[in-house]
């Protein structure tokens, strides 16, 4: 009988014990993704929406948010630790942003997701500063769903 009393006490004990353990620790200092706005600035130097930018260890992130009115109809990305290449104009130079994305239908909002390794050629070392550039085709569409305007906006950044 002692020895089931004994083990009854026991058994509580542990029972106690993992009830007030966390099963989540909590997040390590550093390792909190921050995501980087940005507005989209067109060619002619107005505001036609914003992005937001972010990694994780194996992807570039990006999320585009045109103006009202327009849509996304492709969206070239770039991230490395020089700056992103550029026309003698300034412009970016599109044929060397690696990570590219056409959508066949133009989107009121796109998700960009591109491998840091594979498209992007960026592996992670001791410096963790990276360049950016974001370069987004626009279209206004006729009621039909037909364009009837176009446009082009980027986004620099630099760390």
């Amino acid at each position: 009988m002692k020895g089931k009393v004994v083990l009854v006490v026991c058994l509580i004990v542990l029972l106690g014990a993992t009830a007030l353990v966390s099963a989540q620790s909590p997040p390590t200092h550093g390792v909190q993704v921050v995501r980087q706005p940005a507005e989209l600035i067109a060619t002619n130097h107005k505001d036609v929406g914003n992005v937001e930018f972010w990694n994780t260890r194996h992807n570039f992130n990006v999320s585009i948010q045109p103006a009202s009115g327009w849509f996304v109809s492709a969206a070239q990305i770039y991230a490395g630790k020089e700056p992103p290449p550029v026309e003698l104009n300034k412009k970016p130079l599109l044929k060397e942003f690696n990570c590219s994305r056409t959508f066949p239908t133009p989107k009121s909002s796109a998700m960009v997701e591109c491998n840091l390794k594979d498209e992007l050629e960026f592996t992670w070392g001791r410096n963790r500063s990276v360049y950016a550039a974001i370069h987004v085709d626009m279209v206004q569409l006729s009621k039909k769903g037909k364009p009837i305007r176009r446009n082009d906006a980027w986004v620099y950044y630099e760390p």
